[in-house]
């Protein structure tokens, strides 16, 4: 397990997802989608296995070589595996933030990036404690989740500690990519928490709040 920001690469190779991040702690199934998300694996896969998942900026999403918004998440590549369809996946745990300090000449299709992640130390932390308002997160995700016909468990929603929580609905529930990344370069977990509430406050009121669910 890292706990050192100094044991971290200062050079990752970049995936690009389009409205999805990843948060420290949190885990993902990455599909392995192009060539260029095959050869961003391989470059690492015998070496530190970490990966940088980054947000193209919304604007270049289809363009060859998109730029990215400027934080991301340092990723540990922890198991490769196959869907039923047939298409690999790697299963991805978010390690720490990181900002982008240098979009380096690629290496064949694989982009990267030298990044700092002295911004971010914070979330090399075992686990963070802090005082969250959960009846108001709570009751706003009860008309939420009403509102976008998603059957929620509540009880167990209760028994989550506050970090996994907060990281749970900011990677599940179905932002867009500004709000994702708004969320991702808050500074600490509990301006995290107070953002993703304010989001959930700001939704419930929208009339025409459009119905689509959870990834």
């Amino acid at each position: 397990m890292v706990t050192d920001i100094k044991n971290l690469p200062s050079i990752l190779p970049l995936i690009p997802l389009q409205g999805a991040v990843l948060f420290p702690k949190g885990q993902l199934p990455l599909p392995i989608i192009s060539p260029k998300h095959f050869s961003a694996v391989a470059d690492v896969w015998h070496t530190h296995r970490v990966i940088g998942i980054v947000q193209p900026l919304d604007h270049e999403e289809l363009k060859r070589s998109p730029s990215f918004f400027k934080a991301g998440s340092a990723a540990k590549m922890t198991d490769l595996g196959e869907f039923d369809d047939g298409r690999l996946y790697v299963t991805v745990t978010g390690l720490c933030r990181f900002d982008i300090t240098e979009d380096l000449t690629p290496l064949g299709d694989v982009r990267r990036a030298r990044v700092d992640y002295s911004a971010y130390a914070s979330d090399l932390v075992a686990e963070m404690d802090f005082s969250l308002d959960r009846p108001k997160l709570i009751k706003e995700l009860t008309t939420y989740f009403k509102r976008l016909e998603i059957d929620a468990d509540f009880d167990e929603m209760h028994k989550i500690p506050n970090e996994k929580l907060i990281t749970a609905l900011a990677m599940a529930c179905p932002l867009t990519s500004s709000e994702r990344q708004a969320l991702l370069q808050c500074s600490t977990i509990v301006e995290q928490s107070k953002l993703l509430t304010s989001l959930i406050e700001m939704a419930n009121k929208e009339p025409n709040m459009f119905k689509i669910t959870c990834h």
